[in-house]
């Protein structure tokens, strides 16, 4: 074939050479705009995209291998979602809130009745309306149509224009109801907080059903695309595969993965770390305090001994935690006790978030927010100094870096907190992804021969498969994944940081409990451990 322009092949009849022609574009074009970027890459950077290009290989294989699906119980799963969305819907169309002011219609399409399933029979001449009727079976041309939370365009009119609500702006800076800006709308106008998580709600399970209706591989498998480093942080994102199969695997809902089962004779694990950006936090800020929370293993109850004191703490980490799963008077959701909100008001306050911002996102009053921070902050004084000095970074345009060399440089404005935040979180979310990746990588590339098999990179988890009873293998893979790596803080002193993984094991990706028996349980291979310790 001839040297082949854009123009040529758009000139080209739909076919075989028409494809040729655009594939070959679309490698040429790319080779020509890495020949430009790849010389101006420094030292680090380099170094950090030829580590990328190699894990392609273990994304690769994760990607042909997909996961075994238990298909009657996701027939089932999807069967009762569906029911579930049903009941929501009907509930949200007649909220008081909906209801008083919405007024959407629709144009009947239907079948006559009366006229032996035929088309109604409308008159002629006459605008559509609520008055114009089917001289047949009397049915009005235009007719109440229910709110649907689904519906993006729905939501928009419902909330500003029905409810007058000020225009909210998402990050792109445009006007918006998307899932953050509605939580915002919430937090603002408490009157109209019950309907946003409403709608929130539903369409999050719209997601879940998505995810979990899939299209499986003829062999009933379900596989995902895992792109490298496709986040600003170097995380990995996964996808439907090239053929419109599977879908994201990293975030499938908790209660959704019993679904993800292993082949037969092998035996799943999921090995996840532990509490791994507070551990990097603590770290880089060289807080020691923090640092010897995160050694007891439980560093959120740890945390939430000092964030709430008037709890009547024992002392003993165990049985403060069963203090610390008990919910707070303020909200009374299940799983939202104050080991839990202390882990978001953790996570908050360490990337930079004020009392408002953690109570608007985790939906912490505002004066217990105020409270939380306020000692969190004065505990850990260490933190706020590091914020500080990352601040400072940024203001002076300095490139970020973190301790494994991935440079970041900021292009926001040098003065706009959301770069500062962008800054503190860029170290510890990057760190914990490359010690993940590094640990993918060795794991293919040692163990994958002796019949460890990747299924998914789970962000700061890998989800992998064995021989049924080999917690050698298992073991194997978690020497693996204790990488450790020296960490400087802001004041220069030098610590090496190897952050603890925990793994389970069973038939299925889900937890164990009595209506899931087969689930990972930590169990097995913790009293394996005893025996045979790293």
């Amino acid at each position: 074939m001839p040297v082949v322009t854009l123009a040529d092949a758009q000139a080209m009849a739909p076919g075989q050479e028409r494809d040729w022609a655009y594939n070959a574009l679309d490698a040429t074009g790319t080779l020509e705009v890495a020949k430009e970027l790849l010389p101006k890459l420094s030292p680090l950077q380099a170094r950090t995209y030829a580590f990328e290009k190699q894990l392609q290989g273990p994304a690769m294989s994760m990607m042909m291998r997909g996961v075994r699906i238990n298909q009657p119980l996701r027939a089932e799963m999807v069967k009762e979602l569906k029911k579930e969305m049903q009941r929501d819907e009907r509930a949200i169309a007649v909220h008081d809130k909906v209801k008083s002011v919405w007024d959407g219609s629709e144009l009947e399409t239907g079948v006559c009745p009366a006229n032996f399933g035929k088309r109604h029979k409308w008159p002629r001449g006459v605008p559509d309306s609520p008055d114009k009727h089917c001289s047949a079976c009397g049915v009005s041309r235009v007719s109440y149509k229910a709110f649907e939370a689904t519906s993006s365009s729905q939501t928009f009119r419902l909330i500003y224009t029905l409810h007058g609500i000020p225009p909210y702006m998402n990050k792109q800076g445009k006007q918006s109801t998307d899932d953050d800006t509605l939580s915002r709308i919430a937090h603002k106008h408490p009157e109209l907080a019950g309907l946003c998580e409403s709608i929130l709600a539903i369409r999050d399970k719209q997601k879940q059903l998505g995810a979990l209706s899939a299209r499986l591989t003829p062999d009933g498998r379900y596989p995902s695309s895992f792109n490298v480093g496709a986040a600003w942080t170097g995380r990995f994102s996964s996808s439907k595969n090239p053929y419109g199969l599977g879908g994201n695997l990293q975030n499938v809902a908790p209660k959704h993965r019993k679904v993800f089962i292993a082949d037969p004779g092998m035996e799943m694990g999921y090995a996840d770390y532990m509490q791994g950006e507070s551990n990097i936090v603590a770290h880089l800020s060289g807080d020691p305090k923090y640092i010897e929370a995160h050694k007891g293993g439980d560093v959120h109850t740890y945390v939430t001994r000092y964030v709430w004191p008037e709890l009547p703490w024992t002392g003993d980490l165990k049985k403060d935690k069963k203090i610390a799963k008990q919910n707070p008077p303020w909200d009374l959701a299940e799983g939202h006790d104050y080991r839990f909100q202390c882990k978001r008001i953790q996570h908050g306050s360490n990337y930079g978030l004020s009392p408002f911002g953690i109570s608007m996102i985790a939906k912490i009053p505002l004066r217990e927010a105020k409270t939380a921070y306020n000692r969190y902050m004065s505990e850990f004084d260490y933190i706020p100094a590091w914020q500080d000095w990352e601040r400072k970074n940024v203001t002076e345009h300095r490139p970020i870096i973190n301790p494994l060399g991935r440079v970041w440089v900021p292009f926001g404005r040098s003065w706009d907190k959301h770069t500062w935040r962008q800054a503190l979180s860029f170290k510890a979310q990057s760190l914990l992804a490359d010690i993940n990746d590094i640990a993918l990588y060795y794991v293919w590339l040692d163990l994958e021969e002796q019949q460890v098999q990747l299924l998914a990179q789970v962000h700061d988890a890998l989800l992998h498969q064995v021989p049924q009873g080999r917690y050698d293998l298992e073991r194997d893979l978690l020497k693996r994944m204790a990488i450790p790596v020296p960490v400087t803080d802001f004041q220069g002193t030098t610590r090496i940081m190897t952050i603890g993984v925990e793994s389970a094991t069973g038939k299925n990706w889900g937890h164990k409990s009595p209506d899931n028996p087969t689930g990972i349980d930590e169990g097995p291979i913790a009293a394996y451990l005893q025996e045979h310790p790293l």
